[in-house]
């Protein structure tokens, strides 16, 4: 259970580089009206990882509870995949 925690926090620590750096700094995509639709998909996966970040140490992801962090997972693949399509598109 410790690597797949240390593999979350560090999908945490990336996303969190790539936002900051990438996104906020290098790109200044907030300032930049063309870009809405990729900071819609952000904003979308940034409440995914807020859930399943937050609630990790308060909630025991066994029976439904793990099948809708199988979802949220699911779902965020997604976004994420949409994400590849439009920033190919707008940037």
């Amino acid at each position: 259970m410790n690597g797949v925690l240390s593999l979350l926090a560090l999908q945490g620590a990336l996303g969190a580089f790539d936002t900051l750096y990438f996104h906020e700094w290098r790109a200044r995509l907030p300032g930049r009206p063309e870009m809405r639709s990729e900071l819609r998909l952000h904003a979308a996966r940034s409440v995914i990882y807020g859930i399943v970040f937050c609630t990790l140490p308060w909630v025991s992801w066994i029976g439904p509870a793990g099948w809708l962090l199988v979802a949220l997972l699911l779902i965020e693949a997604v976004i994420t995949f949409a994400d590849f399509v439009v920033e190919d598109r707008v940037r």
